[in-house]
């Protein structure tokens, strides 16, 4: 019982690791191993390619978008490989809808695996954005739901 005691004490008195995760839509504070603060937003499927940017029923996980002092990162991951996805950025209203302007950001070229990247610097004002993700035959494929910067 007293080596069982001593095994556990000494094992508790390890430091500990933990992890955390970003929040889609949530400002995360900055730490130690990352001083800028940044936005980060899940890039998902849409399930609604017609409804406002406040509604698109986004599923699933196919990337990130990751703001941080001008700088916009996009990533996505297991869409379709070798094909090219056109993105767009809109402003949203005070009620969540899209303000009907639309900025294009460029596009994204994915390679045999699925995946694709954009890092550019964004140029967006404060406020509250929605990212939009376009195939080549123009239907909206992905989506995130409302990020604040």
């Amino acid at each position: 019982m007293a080596f069982l005691l001593l095994v556990l004490v000494s094992v508790l008195s390890l430091p500990q690791g933990f992890a955390g995760k970003a929040v889609a839509g949530k400002q995360v504070k900055p730490s130690a191993s990352s001083p800028q603060q940044y936005s980060y937003a899940t890039v998902g499927t849409v399930s609604s390619p017609t409804a406002s940017c406040g509604n698109l029923g986004v599923n699933g996980f196919y990337g990130d978008v990751l703001v941080t002092h001008g700088k916009l990162m996009i990533g996505l991951t297991f869409v379709n490989p070798s094909s090219t996805y056109s993105v767009a950025v809109s402003k949203n209203n005070d009620y969540g809808v899209c303000d009907g302007t639309w900025k294009s950001l460029g596009s994204i070229n994915t390679d045999g695996a699925g995946k694709g990247e954009l890092v550019q610097k964004d140029g967006l004002s404060s406020g509250s954005y929605v990212f939009e993700f376009t195939d080549s035959a123009g239907n909206l494929a992905y989506a995130t739901p409302s990020i604040s910067l």
